[in-house]
């Protein structure tokens, strides 16, 4: 960002060349996978200068985080897990705020966002959406691969941390 006034200690500009990326959920993980196609779309579709690429990977990754808790939370499929009333809650209330803090005029500035296009909105929700169902998938083949979830923490002991 031009406009930054921090010392990140590199200097440069952004060059527009096209680049290649290899990336695999295998490999690298779902969330790479993720990050690869909002980062492209930012940059492709939308066009995104600084600003609004922060404000597209700031709902982006919020709205995916608080999606994969449910996902994750149970081993059953998220549709059939019902969270407690306070999870719902307060990701609704979580969600809510980070698309629409972007829509709010005076706090634009203050945060360095921009007021996104309606459009790339739609397309963050599709992409979280896409998100959770191959989370999903990935959660079931886990399990149905013997994969166990470990709820055991180890416990002190007098003589340091005894492994579980």
């Amino acid at each position: 960002d031009p406009e930054c006034a921090a010392d990140h200690g590199y200097t440069g500009v952004l060059a527009s060349d096209d680049f290649s990326l290899r990336v695999s959920s295998a490999a690298d993980g779902q969330t790479a996978v993720d990050d690869l196609l909002t980062f492209a779309v930012l940059l492709q579709v939308f066009d995104a200068g600084a600003t609004l690429f922060r404000t597209g990977w700031f709902v982006g990754s919020t709205l995916t985080e608080l999606a994969v808790l449910f996902v994750l939370r149970t081993r059953r499929p998220v549709w059939r897990s019902h969270p407690g009333h306070a999870l719902v809650l307060t990701s609704l209330l979580v969600g809510g705020v980070t698309v629409s803090l972007p829509f709010v005029s005076a706090a634009l500035p203050a945060l360095g966002l921009a007021r996104p296009p309606v459009g790339l909105v739609v397309t963050l929700v599709g992409i979280t959406g896409c998100y959770i169902v191959a989370a999903e998938l990935t959660k079931r083949a886990f399990f149905r691969a013997g994969g166990q979830a470990t709820s055991q923490r180890a416990a002190p002991s007098r003589s340091g941390w005894m492994k579980s």
